[in-house]
């Protein structure tokens, strides 16, 4: 699809980061497929945005006009988890 990275960080459980990443259905359409998700703008610039829950974080893939969704992923995962390392996958 586009760029791949993994975000690594400490959680609880895989389900405490799905929690997480259903709470941006207030900013964006969410697809909830368990332990992977799918985030689509609802207007604006488009772009697809996946995150797969694997253990010690996420596995996403993105392509499109996605930078400010990025942006805003970023800010509330740190948020959430505190110290978040990104590598290519």
């Amino acid at each position: 699809m586009g760029l791949r990275q993994v975000f690594r960080f400490q959680a609880d459980a895989p389900s405490e980061v799905a929690a997480f990443l259903r709470r941006f259905s207030s900013e964006v359409d969410v697809e909830d497929r368990g332990e992977f998700f799918v985030f689509r703008p609802r207007a604006g610039p488009d772009f697809l945005f996946d995150c797969a829950v694997v253990p010690g974080g996420l596995l996403c893939e993105r392509s499109g006009e996605y930078f400010h969704f990025l942006g805003l992923f970023l800010e509330a995962l740190t948020g959430e988890f505190g110290r978040v390392e990104v590598e290519d996958a």
